[in-house]
């Protein structure tokens, strides 16, 4: 998606003096060089209609960008809130991504203002008169008259120093996006046991823990954490991380590692053997033992017991980094073999998205994979094989789920219409239905009732819904 939409009046990039530059395109220029800096990267995906190339760009594709951008800056000018083009611009990013546009947990918007020349705050646009503006510009205090920075002038490091700010200011508003989007899907994403090792094999540990939390909820929180001495309660608190994981991850070194005072098995050993235990259930965690590739014993005790674990463990692996990260995403996405064996028996759900939001909806398939079957819309095809299959999945699934990702409420209302339209392609049953509601838009979504549908918006609520109607 583009991180960055300018908006601006196109008669502002027109140049007054013809020595002088063309102050959007100047503007663009260091923005992209300062926010590049910040990336380390020269990757900066920026959509801008330059409207010099004799190029007629009609609404909608002005409107696919914007609906794809992460931030919308506004170069506010008086011809920039007087252009009805401009307005709609501004209008279609709020109409799509909430208004007021703040990202989720931080005080910072995903809109953000540059003053070239002052506007009367009664003649700005009412959502964004308020909001904190980079000026461009400057007072003369005996005059009463400003002077626009611009790339060439008198003033022109105050105009590099000011763009500076806004690369940061949207730099660290980027931060603050992807952190609420990593964070929220997070909570989708399987929960990781990840235990005890070696002083050796701490150093590999963290590296594949640093790759793992980017993708799943890893615990314990290494930083917060701390395990008792005493056996009994150890496993007490070995057994309560492992309740709500779908894996869990132990990786052997060349040491023994530390003992209980009331116990000689390692710590090592006894969550291998917790984990077992919870493993051989049921539903119970996937038990994932590593021992690195050209790790070689130096105590006794571990050699023995690397010894019996190769003996008695199908869950053993010895392999790189690389090889055992690569295992515990097939494992937890794909789910475990019984799902996967079983899954023509199990209910089904058919879960519909909107294209933008398939990165999204494939996450929250992951999360329900293990209590039903999901099915998808067809992506690839012609118009009407798209159509048939979706007609398809409509007559044979057992629960129907509405993701609102990106989209706006006009399309959730359309796919709802599914409900009542199976009736007439021969659908006897009624075909159970709710909408998810992902975290863009808080607060249009937060006023959306359906009579046709259950409305949430917390995965453990979605949860026990899909476990409910699995049961009618």
């Amino acid at each position: 998606m583009p991180d960055i939409f300018i908006s601006y009046a196109h008669r502002d990039n027109n140049p007054i003096d013809p020595n002088a530059g063309h102050w959007v395109d100047d503007f663009e220029r260091g923005l992209r060089d300062k926010f590049a800096d910040l990336l380390g990267t020269n990757d900066v995906d920026l959509y801008r209609d330059p409207k010099t190339d004799g190029v007629f760009r009609p609404l909608n594709v002005i409107d696919a960008a914007l609906k794809q951008t992460k931030f919308l800056i506004v170069i506010s000018t008086p011809r920039w809130h007087s252009t009805d083009e401009c307005r709609h611009e501004l209008e279609e990013f709020l109409r799509i991504h909430g208004n007021p546009s703040r990202i989720p947990d931080s005080t910072k918007q995903r809109v953000l203002k540059i003053g070239k020349s002052p506007v009367d705050r009664n003649k700005q646009v009412p959502s964004i008169a308020d909001l904190y503006s980079h000026d461009f510009f400057t007072y003369d205090p005996v005059s009463g008259r400003h002077h626009e920075l611009d790339r060439l002038g008198a003033h022109r490091h105050k105009f590099q120093e000011i763009i500076s700010e806004v690369a940061q200011d949207l730099y660290s508003a980027s931060e603050d996006f992807d952190s609420a989007r990593s964070n929220y899907w997070k909570g989708f994403a399987p929960s990781v046991f990840v235990a005890e090792c070696t002083e050796d094999a701490r150093n590999l540990q963290a590296k594949l823990v640093k790759e793992l939390e980017t993708k799943y909820s890893v615990v314990p929180e290494r930083s917060r954490f701390k395990y008792s001495q005493q056996k009994e309660e150890f496993l007490s608190q070995t057994n309560q991380l492992l309740q709500d994981c779908s894996l869990s991850l132990h990786v052997l070194g060349q040491n023994y590692g530390r003992s209980m005072v009331d116990d000689e098995r390692s710590a090592t050993q006894l969550q291998i053997e917790a984990a077992g235990e919870i493993a051989s259930k049921e539903g119970g965690v996937r038990r994932v033992i590593w021992l690195p590739k050209s790790t070689v014993p130096t105590d006794p005790r571990q050699e023995k017991f690397i010894e019996k674990v190769k003996t008695t463990c199908s869950d053993f692996y010895v392999a790189s980094a690389d090889e055992i990260e690569h295992h515990v995403r097939e494992i937890t996405q794909a789910g475990n073999s019984m799902i996967q064996s079983s899954a023509k028996t199990e209910s089904s759900t058919y879960l519909v998205y909107e294209q933008r939001d398939k990165v999204e909806a494939e996450e929250l398939a992951v999360a329900l994979s293990g209590q039903r079957k999901i099915e998808m819309p067809k992506a690839v095809g012609s118009l009407d094989e798209i159509y048939q299959h979706h007609k398809s999945k409509l007559m044979t699934a057992d629960t129907l789920l509405i993701y609102w990702g990106s989209v706006g409420q006009p399309w959730v209302e359309e796919k709802l219409q599914d409900i009542f339209r199976i009736k007439g392609f021969g659908r006897k049953d009624h075909l159970p239905c709710c909408v998810f509601l992902g975290p863009q838009q808080e607060e249009q979504k937060t006023r959306f009732k359906s009579d046709a549908a259950m409305i949430l918006k917390e995965i453990n609520d979605l949860l026990s819904w899909v476990s409910r109607v699995k049961e009618l």
